[in-house]
């Protein structure tokens, strides 16, 4: 793996151990881990990168060490790292994902395959939402790619909340929930329909009773609600980032003010030493000025 310079394609830095070497198979993913201010410097320049071995690497690319190796079982693809840098997901050739915490390294939870649907999470296909903390995935499949899944910060401690794009019947998996039987108040997919629902006259497929419900009032007023409220979010994130920058821009007064009491101290103690040497070079030529005057006199 090497990583290079944007501006002029200058080589920086190369990164490989004796597990690349051995196995010699592909980087699958590269994420560069955030690094805030307030953190200590030893998260900075990481990186966490993906194997087709199985292997999930946390490097320090300035140095080009490898600070961390996770094995896992199968082929790894994919490793997304959530925005406040406390947990990373990853997931392989299955229909898993894995929920690790950042800072110990150890794997908090494991998705049950149930929750996704397709043959396996595919390409750069896994990400976390900054705002909700929810899972993305795409999967090789021909309908349904996209789905969100849950809460990172639920999901790691075992509380699964499933929001797929699509709904499917805890009953008949193969089917989506399509339609709404108004008589059991209930959703329900062609398996339920022919088993639960054979006795129901009142039964209307989504696409149908949700038509024109986009824009309808109610619909309208929630949506604005909704920006409201994201901007009220945005509003939270940027007094986060001012109180962030204040407190920056303190400590990096302080370290000026340290840098220019040292310049003064410094500056001082020069004058000291001229003023020394000043004093010595008068008091000799003092002296010498009058043993000439007494020899004169004296002659």
């Amino acid at each position: 793996m090497t990583i290079f310079n944007p501006n002029n394609s200058q080589l920086l830095y190369s990164l490989q151990d004796d597990d690349t070497l051995k196995h010699h198979l592909p980087v699958t993913q590269i994420r560069f881990r955030i690094f805030s201010s307030l953190e200590k410097e030893e998260y900075s320049h990481i990186l966490v990168a993906s194997y087709a071995s199985g292997h999930v690497k946390f490097w320090h690319y300035t140095s080009g060490k490898c600070l961390h190796t996770i094995n896992e079982v199968g082929t790894t693809l994919n490793v997304a790292l959530n925005p406040e840098g406390t947990k990373f997901i990853t997931t392989g050739d299955t229909t898993e994902i894995n929920i690790y915490d950042e800072e110990t390294k150890k794997k908090l939870n494991t998705l049950e395959p149930r929750y996704l649907h397709g043959p396996h999470i595919c390409g750069d296909a896994l990400d976390i939402d900054p705002y909700n903390n929810h899972i993305l995935t795409g999967s090789w499949r021909k309908k349904d790619v996209l789905q969100t899944i849950g809460q990172v910060t639920d999901l790691s401690q075992g509380k699964v909340k499933y929001f797929a794009a699509k709904r499917y019947c805890k009953t008949h998996h193969e089917y989506t929930l399509d339609y709404f039987c108004t008589y059991h108040d209930a959703l329900c997919c062609h398996g339920c329909i022919a088993v639960d629902h054979r006795a129901c006259n009142k039964i209307f497929s989504l696409k149908e009773a949700s038509k024109d419900v986009r824009t309808s009032a109610l619909i309208v007023d929630i949506f604005d609600g909704l920006k409201h409220v994201r901007l009220g979010k945005t509003a939270i994130d940027t007094i986060h980032n001012r109180e962030e920058y204040i407190q920056r821009v303190n400590q990096e007064a302080s370290s000026i003010t340290e840098s220019i009491s040292a310049f003064k101290k410094t500056i001082i103690d020069e004058i000291n030493e001229m003023e020394k040497s000043a004093m010595s070079s008068l008091s000799n030529l003092k002296n010498e000025t009058i043993s000439k005057m007494w020899d004169e006199k004296d002659s």
